[in-house]
């Protein structure tokens, strides 16, 4: 099932599992025929601009892979020219047209050249013909004449860039069919990206097309600010004379338009891409014991360009996520910047697969990268980076590079970077290391250069020792270029040093060869470190393939040509004694062989689960019944220990369920991760065959009950007080994704110090973008909004904010509810009478909601006076932002939270 880890254990196991995800995303994939010179061309003796720019010699022979800057660009000839009609058509690069990599393939033509000729094209909108490159800096005329036979100047065809360009305006070009347009011209527009992209063209198959263009500001991710500056660039439908094109004329975001066409050609997004389902789930716990896992991972060449591709920072995420990585060491990161691009989409994501990830707790992820570069990658240089998440077990200190690993003074080329852990009470350092570059195809000269580094190993051991002192726990891991069997490693292992992967796993991958060939990829834990492994470590095949991920002339291939490798160590040494690990004198047992322990292990623990659930029982002491809910009931309770009163929640298992009901898993699962003070807090988690408890903070009443003891008034000022605690609340929620979907005065909680939490997310929901159905069956009837009681499924924040405005009301008159309905028609009449019923022009695609029907044509009541007469003249203004029966027009919390309401003085 998706969102569980893959454990590669076998030797056997590991093909078949790469095989199936290769397959499964470029099984059928057709590559491009390549174009064919015409046969009466004459032999022209220059260079093959596309073939030499990517055939170096320097490098890893398995790292020479195209990257995603190649073109395949082709112009009409000129007939003025003789020299280019001697020319294969796609050789001619269009200087109106490509992309800063594309330029960086001509001769003379650096990065920095490059950035210049794509500013100056920029500046002036569009090449007008070739000799205005002469006026680019670094060109000028001798450059110019070198690069004449190589490039053109296609008619009629603008610059990309010059279409966001401040004096171009629009560049020319005509507006965007709003109701036409697809994905790839949606993205070209500035300040849209791919999940609002695809929220629009969501949104205008659920309406059947848009009748206005202001129906767009509604969506998540546009807003009235962004759709002001897109107006000139937006029309609702195209001429007839002109279809709208399968691809747009100049690059999307990251793609270039030769990359587009070659996509197209491959028809990549005609096919459904799902990320291939991995093999077991991984709780953190091993027989009961609290684990974490630290991983290693060459990144090839990982920049901020390479991070950008949605492919691979899917691919990335998705790993680290399902395979429950704590900690990743990353190799040859050579922009400091695509790590901390990782990292933010972990902690806010935008990719649709990491939205749906539901594994568990997706924690908050932290990037450690080292200020100077660590030493030379394949054409670049390369920086130490950590990527990990925090928790209870685990501690993150610090990190820097070791620039020398002894005292003789000898330096590896690409300097440790050590970080220092926390592992539950022990601490430990990880050394993040990358030798010397040999070729997967074994030549010998890399061979001895590889060698001739790991000679350096022990000195690197000895220092982490003195580092650390006598109780040193050192890990060492990453990109080591040579077998864990090696010779070069025998000094290392003479120091009680163990590779926790076996010789007969292969960590590389391929198109070629999912399986895999060689092992360079390895953890070698010192005699201490090993007390804490558990002995289960893995190579990761699954889900390193991509549709989107360039793959010589092709697509669909792996983000690096190394997996990721990792170990698992337990985190409990404080209150268990250290396992020792047994290995034989080859090291580590086979993958064969650690298979069958596992199996064994899992049949036959060799130590009994804690009792843990009745331990920690023990420390509560109920004091009475406080209620009950739909799949639970809740009990007052003190802690013995710390005499701390708690509310806990306990949830009854039967054997002839499924499990834990659905709403106290999302519930279990929001609130792990929502943490605010205008939140319950949930402290902790019981479990045991029969029962689930929950622990929360304990709240003196709720709103409900507040209102029964108010005598019929509430003061304006705590009316504003508990008001903007719970937008306050809510912005958070909905900042952090999350719809409460139940927002009523029973489910808002106030302790003793007058603060307001919200409660009860037992029908919360996560959402993100696209935007997906959800059920209409939510929202207690009083505070539901007029879409939902329409049948809508497609809904965001405003869902909660029109409850919200519903308790502000109630608030105000100090519990009288205002749309006390019997049912869902008088519900709508209630609201129709007091707003107005609500028509086509009001409300664009009311008619089309699944339950919509006919009601009397209310005028509305052109004040709220009368219905909330304590009520300030700014509080009725906020409340009719509120409560507008078109969600598109209503107040998000966090608009909310700036009305003028909240800033006039108290009366």
């Amino acid at each position: 099932t998706p969102g569980t880890p893959l454990r590669v254990d076998a030797g056997e196991a590991a093909p078949a599992a790469a095989e199936s995800d290769a397959s499964a995303v470029f099984g059928d994939l057709q590559q491009p025929p390549p174009s064919q010179p015409t046969e009466s061309l004459p032999a022209r003796p220059s260079r093959w601009s596309l073939r030499e720019s990517f055939g170096g010699k320097s490098g890893k022979s398995h790292r020479r892979n195209l990257s995603a800057a190649f073109s395949q660009i082709s112009s009409p000839d000129d007939p003025d020219d003789p020299q280019r009609q001697r020319l294969p058509k796609f050789e001619l690069l269009e200087l109106n047209s490509a992309s800063e990599e594309q330029f960086m393939t001509l001769p003379g033509v650096n990065r920095t050249t490059a950035g210049n000729i794509v500013a100056y094209r920029r500046q002036i909108g569009a090449f007008r013909r070739v000799e205005d490159l002469a006026l680019v800096p670094g060109i000028g005329g001798d450059k110019l004449r070198l690069l004449r036979p190589e490039v053109c100047v296609r008619a009629g065809s603008p610059s990309p860039q010059s279409a966001a360009s401040p004096t171009s305006a629009n560049g020319g070009a005509k507006p965007l069919a709003l109701n036409s347009a697809n994905l790839f011209q949606l993205m070209r527009l500035p300040g849209v990206s791919q999940s609002t992209a695809e929220s629009i063209i969501g949104e205008r198959q659920r309406r059947g097309g848009f009748r206005s263009l202001d129906e767009v500001a509604a969506l998540h991710g546009v807003g009235w600010g962004l759709l002001a500056g897109l107006r000139g660039r937006l029309c609702l439908d195209a001429p007839e004379e002109e279809p709208a094109s399968d691809l747009p004329a100049g690059g999307i975001g990251r793609f270039s338009e030769s990359q587009l066409c070659l996509l197209a050609e491959c028809r990549i997004f005609d096919r459904p891409y799902a990320r291939p389902p991995t093999c077991a789930a991984f709780d953190g716990l091993l027989a009961g014991r609290p684990t974490v896992r630290i991983a290693a991972w060459n990144l090839n060449r990982l920049n901020l360009e390479k991070a950008s591709n949605p492919g691979v920072m899917e691919v990335i995420c998705c790993t680290l996520l399902e395979n429950a990585i704590s900690v990743l060491a990353v190799q040859e990161l050579t922009e400091p910047a695509a790590l901390q691009r990782i990292c933010d989409e972990l902690n806010q994501p935008s990719l649709p697969a990491v939205l749906r990830w539901r594994g568990g707790d997706r924690g908050h992820w932290t990037a450690c990268v080292s200020e100077a570069p660590v030493g030379r990658a394949f054409q670049a240089a390369e920086f130490g980076g950590f990527l990990w998440r925090a928790g209870p077990q685990l501690r993150f200190r610090q990190a820097a590079p070791l620039e020398k690993p002894g005292a003789g003074g000898r330096a590896f080329t690409r300097s440790p970077f050590v970080a220092q852990l926390s592992i539950g009470g022990c601490r430990l350092l990880a050394a993040s290391l990358h030798l010397k570059a040999t070729t997967l195809g074994g030549d010998s000269a890399g061979t001895a250069r590889t060698e001739s580094e790991a000679d350096f190993l022990p000195d690197l051991a000895d220092a982490l020792a003195s580092v650390a002192g006598s109780d040193a726990r050192c890990l060492l891991l990453g990109d080591f270029n040579l077998a864990p069997d090696h010779a070069a490693f025998e000094p290392l292992r003479l120091m009680g040093y163990s590779g926790l992967l076996a010789a007969d796993e292969p960590t590389n991958i391929s198109r070629e060869c999912p399986a895999g060939s060689r092992s360079y990829d390895n953890l070698w834990a010192s005699p201490l470190c090993k007390r804490l492994f558990t002995g289960q470590a893995a190579v990761v095949r699954n889900g390193l393939f991509h549709p989107l991920i360039p793959a010589n002339w092709s697509f669909g291939g792996p983000v690096s040509d190394h997996c990721p490798v990792y170990a698992e160590f337990y985190s409990d040494a404080d209150g268990h004694t250290l396992r020792k690990v047994v290995l034989n004198a080859a090291g580590p047992l086979s993958a064969t062989a650690r298979l069958q322990s596992r199996k064994q292990s899992h049949v036959t623990p060799s130590q009994p689960v804690p009792p843990l659930f009745g331990d920690k029982m023990q420390k509560f002491e109920k004091l009475e019944k406080i209620g009950e809910g739909t799949y639970g009931t809740v009990f007052k309770a003190k802690n013995k220990e710390t005499g701390e009163i708690v509310a806990l929640k306990r949830v009854r298992l039967d054997e002839d369920d499924e499990g834990v009901p659905s709403s106290a898993l999302r519930e279990l699962c929001l609130l792990k991760e929502l943490k605010h003070k205008n939140v319950v807090r949930l402290q902790d988690v019981l479990h045991s065959d029969h029962k689930l408890t929950m622990v929360f903070e304990f709240c003196d009443q709720d709103l409900k009950k507040y209102f029964d003891s108010c005598n019929g008034e509430v003061e304006a000022d705590l009316v504003k007080s508990f008001f903007h605690q719970l937008l306050k609340g809510l912005e958070y929620c909905h900042k952090n994704s999350v719809l409460h979907r139940d927002l009523k005065p029973q489910n808002l909680l106030i302790n003793k110090n007058g603060e307001l939490k919200l409660a009860d997310f037992g029908l919360a929901r996560a959402y993100g973008i696209p935007v997906r159905c959800y059920s209409a069956e939510v929202v207690t009837l009083w505070y539901r909004p007029p879409d939902i009681l329409f049948g809508a499924k497609l809904y965001s924040t405003s869902v909660d904010t029109w409850s919200a405005g519903c308790i502000f009301a109630e608030l105000s008159n100090a519990g009288r509810p205002l749309f006390p309905g019997n049912d869902v028609d008088d519900q709508l009449k209630r609201i129709f009478k007091l707003l107005g019923t609500p028509t086509e022009d009001s409300w664009p695609g009311v008619t089309q909601l699944p339950d919509y029907k006919s009601f009397p044509l209310y005028p509305g009541s052109s004040s709220l006076q009368q219905v909330v007469p304590r009520m300030s003249s700014k509080g009725r203004d906020l409340l009719s932002r509120l409560l507008v029966c078109n969600p598109q027009y209503r107040l998000h919390a966090d608009q909310a939270l700036q009305h003028p309401y909240f800033s006039e003085p108290a009366a």
